[in-house]
């Protein structure tokens, strides 16, 4: 029941192409509503998805990625999971080839969270998966995952999964260093204000 629509094309001002390209799709969670938080909110949500025709067997993920084209610039926004041997999920690839986009063209790619629906399409036989692509990502964000001791007080994951979860993260953020261009919030945030 997931939707088979790998890619879709907008035009924007100037000449940008910009496409929404499908990774594909999954379902988390086992059969209930667990994952869902807050507690008390579980029958509604369920009600919502069975309304939107999604069946509340556990969580419906749908991993798109936004990526610009102008002239030769090719920017990507999160990578999605990857090429695996899911048929579920790993489309990027193929779709950015039906677009005469090799991963070799993408100059810029930003990452926006370290979950490995966003992260790990970045990497390919260990190694970047758009080698001429500089990474942009929060210094926050690599901090969490390379720190001696990631937070997960407020998450409602299986405790049991961090340990494997943190060491590919870090390795995965250790391919991509030579390429990545931490910036930090802060950062961002003055550059907001100059523009104003």
């Amino acid at each position: 029941h997931y939707p088979l629509r790998r890619q879709r094309q907008m035009c924007i001002r100037d000449s940008i192409e910009a496409f929404s390209i499908s990774d594909g799709s999954a379902m988390i969670g086992n059969k209930d509503m667990r994952m869902m938080y807050p507690e008390k909110d579980r029958t509604a949500m369920a009600e919502v998805m069975s309304q939107h025709a999604e069946t509340p067997d556990g969580i419906p993920l749908y991993v798109n990625i936004l990526v610009l084209r102008k002239d030769k610039e090719v920017a990507i926004f999160d990578a999605g999971f990857g090429p695996g041997s899911n048929a579920k999920w790993g489309w990027l690839f193929a779709t950015l080839a039906s677009l005469n986009i090799k991963r070799e063209d993408v100059t810029v790619a930003f990452l926006s969270h370290g979950h490995v629906d966003h992260i790990a399409g970045f990497i390919i036989d260990d190694k970047p998966a758009f080698p001429n692509a500089e990474l942009v990502v929060l210094q926050e964000e690599i901090a969490f995952w390379q720190g001696p001791n990631p937070d997960f007080s407020l998450s409602k994951r299986d405790k049991r999964e961090l340990p494997g979860l943190i060491r590919d993260n870090c390795h995965r953020f250790e391919v991509l260093k030579p390429h990545t261009r931490a910036v930090s919030y802060t950062h961002l945030r003055a550059h907001e204000t100059e523009a104003d």
